[in-house]
């Protein structure tokens, strides 16, 4: 992830910025379909209106930013990559795994990234910091 386009932290930036979805002007949780127009004045620049219904067009576009924000001087970091993930985030991955595909989902082809994933950030954390000094010195000795 990183390697073909850039991502960004764009959750951090959100939290200042955005509103929570519960007080936004319908209901996030059954919305099938969320439309993101321009917004022509400079208060609202960003409106966003969202669908029960894929074939309804009944909704209001509205602002969904917080007052008082400007949207355009905000400014998104780059997230490194190979950030590491959290253990807790891997354990919760393994368990929608298990509970959507079954026990054996490591077999099926299509979720191949998940287990390259897991079993990588797996090896990663059994490798000690000493074993890794070891690695570097030995490598500076050959040159």
């Amino acid at each position: 992830m990183g390697t073909d386009w850039p991502v960004y932290e764009w959750k951090l930036m959100s939290q200042h910025s955005v509103k929570k979805p519960g007080q936004w002007h319908f209901k996030f949780a059954t919305t099938k379909r969320f439309i993101i127009s321009r917004g022509m004045t400079p208060s609202a620049r960003i409106l966003v209106r969202g669908e029960a219904w894929y074939q309804m067009n009944t909704g209001m576009s509205r602002k969904v930013l917080k007052p008082n924000v400007d949207f355009s001087p905000l400014h998104l970091t780059l997230v490194p990559v190979g950030e590491p993930i959290k253990k807790n985030k891997i354990c919760d991955v393994k368990r929608l795994l298990r509970l959507h595909f079954g026990d054996q989902w490591e077999g099926n082809a299509d979720l191949q990234f998940y287990h390259e994933l897991i079993n990588r950030d797996t090896v990663d954390e059994d490798v000690s910091e000493d074993e890794l000094e070891g690695g570097m010195v030995e490598d500076a000795d050959e040159l």
